[in-house]
């Protein structure tokens, strides 16, 4: 019969210990094996820690001179010199030792145990823990670029420059700041272990990633331990205004940005210079002269005038665009006494090759409609007509007649045969078939469908600007086309209309530069003569419009 074992569930039966035989062992010392940065105006205790809690044995503790072995310093291990506290031992040497002198450390193997009797093997001969003592001598900055207290400092600067006493590492962290001395703002700021800084020996290079403002004073700041040199010492740092000042040179304001663009073509409509400044500018003295490349004068406009205003570091320059010929090529000639900076310094001026534009070529100008802008045609009409200032041709696109419903009664493509073109004359055959009578219609052009011979576009047609009804009748009540001379052309101060059919007809007129600016409009009352004075035009070519009941004559007019 069996019988199954009771088992042990007691804790007196079968019991052992387990007895520690591990020594402790040294984690770390202080000051360390080898180490030569070991400060001998403070330096009174050696400490040691180890793997694990110690109490005292017996025994000594020995310091000694590396260059002859003798001991200086013996030190009875279960002396109050010696204090433990779990695993650290410190051990007190009664006073300094000799500067500029190297030890070694002897520890006999009875003097330290762990709790279980396990003794520490000891330190023994002059290669296991040693060190240097020395009054701290950290590296000193012996130059600096730029110089403190220098002046005329460059704002372009590309980096400051350190030289020390002595070959110099880069510390573990720490800063350069530059600061403006008058309310401390940090306009660069530099880490230590940044790729801005650079070492070579004694030498730091510190790049700076932007320039400086021009006529202003500026200190430098280095954080304590931002290098060090070869024994550890740190750098003391630079901590106020004082030591490391430099003033940069009342820099010449540059200009950044032109408008119109150097060397870009400008809209008929163009009427402002502009140019943008790196700094708040204001007025200084002089003109901005306007010259073509031939070197004739265009336009001036006076500093002081109120056509040039400053915002900021914006300078704009109203500009009388009816003294601009189209197709033109312009330089602007700017004094360097017209604009200074608030530090009073000039800018450096611009002469011919410095900024140029172009005006765009003129758009091609209709002279006359036919049938006439809000006229009457006849049923049988068929043909619309239109007569340009110069020689036109084909473009693309198509016109299209519409009722004032904007309902699309026709539409004729440019491209087509139904389309000629002879000059200035463009004609296009209409199919009366689609018109109603008593309708009033507009016609639509795309600026696309004619071009003049440099391939310049005219400004189209939409509603509005060509009109005309039909009627019952079967002739056209288009008015009267009047003869009109302008003379005397070219004039100097006055130029008069002659209508020869009527004379006595009332006249509106409006006065057009190149461009489309109106200079001038009125009416010349009924009865003759009828004159427009133009002594106070600039110089240049004018187009004239003159409205004769509803029609419409354009005459181009020069201005000696």
């Amino acid at each position: 019969e069996e019988h199954p074992f009771a088992g042990i569930d007691d804790e007196t039966t079968w019991s052992f210990s387990i007895q520690d035989r591990e020594k402790p062992t040294i984690t770390t010392l202080f000051p360390a094996h080898n180490s030569s940065q070991v400060d001998a105006t403070s330096f009174s205790a050696l400490k040691i820690t180890f793997s694990e809690k110690v109490v005292k044995g017996t025994g000594h503790i020995y310091v000694k001179n590396s260059k002859d072995d003798a001991s200086v310093k013996s030190i009875d291990v279960q002396s109050n010199q010696v204090i433990i506290h779990d695993k650290e031992v410190i051990i007190d040497l009664g006073g300094l030792l000799t500067d500029e002198t190297s030890y070694f450390v002897n520890i006999t193997s009875t003097a330290f145990k762990d709790t279980e009797g396990n003794y520490f093997d000891g330190i023994q001969g002059k290669t296991n823990w040693q060190f240097l003592l020395g009054t701290p001598a950290p590296p000193v900055i012996t130059h600096t670029s730029p110089q403190h207290r220098s002046t005329n400092v460059s704002v372009n600067i590309p980096s400051l420059e350190i030289t020390f006493s002595e070959t110099v590492v880069m510390g573990t962290s720490g800063e350069i700041e530059v600061r403006k001395v008058v309310n401390d703002e940090v306009v660069a700021q530099v880490m230590v272990q940044s790729g801005n800084v650079s070492l070579e020996g004694q030498s730091v290079r510190i790049l700076l990633d932007k320039p400086l403002e021009s006529n202003t004073q500026y200190y430098v700041r280095i954080a304590s331990g931002s290098f060090q040199d070869l024994a550890g010492w740190g750098f003391v740092g630079i901590n106020d205004k004082t030591t490391w000042q430099f003033t940069t040179s009342a820099q010449k304001p540059r200009i950044e940005t032109f408008s119109p663009a150097h060397q870009s073509t400008v809209a008929p409509e163009f009427n402002t210079l502009t140019l943008y400044f790196s700094e708040p500018m204001q007025k200084g003295g002089g003109a901005i002269d306007i010259y073509t490349t031939n070197g004739d004068l265009a336009a001036s406009i006076s500093v002081s005038s109120s056509e040039v205003t400053i915002e900021g570091n914006k300078v704009s320059m109203a500009l009388d665009a009816s003294k601009l010929q189209p197709n033109t090529t312009y330089y602007v000639k700017i004094p360097s006494s017209a604009f200074i900076s608030i530090h009073a310094q000039e800018f450096v001026g611009l002469k011919k090759d410095d900024w140029r534009f172009t005006t765009s070529m003129q758009k091609p100008l209709i002279e006359t409609f036919s049938p006439a802008h809000q006229s009457t045609v006849g049923t049988g009409f068929n043909t619309l007509t239109l007569h340009f200032l110069e020689h036109i041709q084909k473009g693309i696109g198509s016109i299209d007649l519409y009722t004032t419903n904007d309902d699309l009664a026709t539409s004729i493509l440019v491209s087509s045969s139904d389309v000629t073109v002879e000059g200035n004359k463009v004609s296009m055959a209409l199919d009366a078939s689609k018109l109603q009578p008593n309708t009033t219609y507009y016609v639509k052009i795309p600026s696309s469908a004619f071009v003049n011979t440099q391939n310049q576009e005219f400004a189209g047609l939409k509603k509005g600007d060509w009109e005309f009804s039909t009627s019952t009748v079967s002739s056209i009540t288009n008015p009267s086309q009047t003869t009109v001379q302008v003379h005397p052309n070219p004039t100097t101060g006055i130029v008069y209309i002659t209508l020869e059919s009527n004379p006595a007809k009332e006249v509106q007129f409006e006065v057009l530069t190149l461009q489309g600016t109106m200079i001038k409009s009125g009416i010349l009352g009924k009865g003759a003569p009828k004159s427009i004075r133009t002594s106070e035009w600039p110089q240049g070519c004018y187009f004239l419009r003159l409205q004769i009941d509803k029609t419409v004559r354009i005459k181009k007019i020069i201005k000696k």
